[in-house]
């Protein structure tokens, strides 16, 4: 009689393959260690294959739910046989249902950023298809000052629709919806998540080259789309654009996330009662600001939702020169190289003393009538695409 049986261990083919041993049961029902619970591999294999329809994809994963009780079996069996030579059931399964499925479809088991996640759950006896996020690098430009950057809902109906907002929800159409709803129509996808390299405020464009983001498309159906395509059609908008889109890994989300990168500002300042001789003294004394250390103490326009503390940022180069106005007014067109993190704003008018140094305590009142970011030093993203 075989070794396993007079053991008082049975074997299903499959068990007997994981564990190096030759295959001892009647039927798989009377298998020691998975009891039959594996019979069913095809069945749920073409339940999760029976949601893929409608879906690009080319490669996949495989994650498979094996019940407690089969795991505490194969452990004592183990100890009882051995380790020397084994595998696990589960790697055994998985072994088989990537065959399978790659036999049935012709797509590629990745572990690397599949298209597509198989879950088969013998515990449950359920198989499920879901089709992996689709990550889509880029870098936007806003030409409007009166768009936030992320999504701004409503604060009289919290989002569900009313009078005020002309039933959208919203308070103002963001940038974040414009992107999420081009791409989330283009993939077909369930959702979207918005990623991105800091933020501008909502008067601020965002010039130069334009700002890094991700956009994260939940369950796309579609996974081969132009983005050429995408380019063009945001282009033709006048309020942002788009430009290198492609298609990235999931890490870079991540690498956003922990990116802190040299921005560069331009501001247009009004100075008060100044004359020609004047202008040019404040001028002298605004470029001296070049490899300052600021500090910044939490701006009082955002106390509200950040914690008040004060932070050491340093200004790298100032530039300024003089702007023709028609109105006598003294305006100076002033271009900064700053750390992440710096407050432009403030660092024109002071905030009552809560940015030092600062423009106004150099040369008096001074205020921020625009500003745009002109450039984000972020080439060392490159070197992650």
């Amino acid at each position: 009689m075989n070794g396993e049986k007079e053991n008082g261990f049975p074997l299903c083919r499959r068990c007997a393959a994981a564990y190096n041993k030759t295959a001892s049961a009647s039927d798989e029902k009377t298998c020691h260690v998975c009891k039959g619970a594996c019979a069913n591999i095809d069945s749920l294999i073409q339940a999760a294959l029976g949601q893929s329809k409608g879906y690009d994809w080319k490669t996949f994963s495989i994650t498979s739910s094996i019940p407690k009780e089969i795991l505490v079996r194969e452990e004592a069996l183990l100890d009882e046989i051995g380790m020397d030579g084994v595998k696990t059931l589960k790697n055994v399964l998985n072994a088989e249902i990537s065959e399978k499925i790659t036999r049935l479809t012709g797509a590629k088991n990745s572990s690397k950023n599949p298209d597509a996640i198989i879950t088969i759950d013998f515990l449950r006896k359920k198989g499920k298809f879901l089709s992996a996020p689709l990550y889509i690098f880029g870098r936007y430009l806003k030409f409007s000052r009166e768009m936030p950057q992320s999504k701004w809902g409503c604060g009289v109906c919290g989002g569900k629709g009313c009078d005020k907002c002309a039933g959208t929800g919203k308070r103002y159409l963001a940038l974040e919806d414009i992107l999420a709803d081009m791409f989330r129509e283009t993939c077909e996808s369930e959702g979207t998540k918005f990623h991105s390299a800091g933020r501008e405020d909502i008067d601020a464009r965002m010039l130069g080259e334009g700002r890094p983001f991700v956009i994260e498309l939940e369950s796309p159906k579609k996974r081969e789309v132009d983005l050429k395509k995408i380019e063009e059609k945001m282009n033709a908008r006048a309020d942002v654009g788009v430009r290198g889109l492609r298609f990235v890994p999931s890490r870079m989300v991540q690498i956003l996330s922990w990116a802190r990168f040299d921005k560069e500002y331009e501001a247009l300042v009004e100075l008060e009662g100044k004359d020609e001789h004047e202008i040019d003294e404040a001028i002298k004394k605004i470029e001296g600001l070049s490899g300052v250390m600021l500090l910044q103490q939490t701006p009082s326009r955002v106390l509200h939702r950040r914690a008040d503390k004060v932070r050491e940022r340093i200004v790298k180069k100032v530039s300024v020169s003089k702007e023709n106005d028609k109105s006598g007014k003294a305006l100076l067109r002033v271009k900064v190289l700053a750390q992440a993190g710096t407050y432009i704003k403030e660092l024109v008018h002071g905030d009552n003393g809560r940015t030092k140094p600062s423009i106004a305590e150099l040369v008096g009142p001074a205020k921020c009538i625009s500003l745009d970011v002109i450039g984000i030093r972020d080439k060392l993203l490159e070197d992650c695409l």
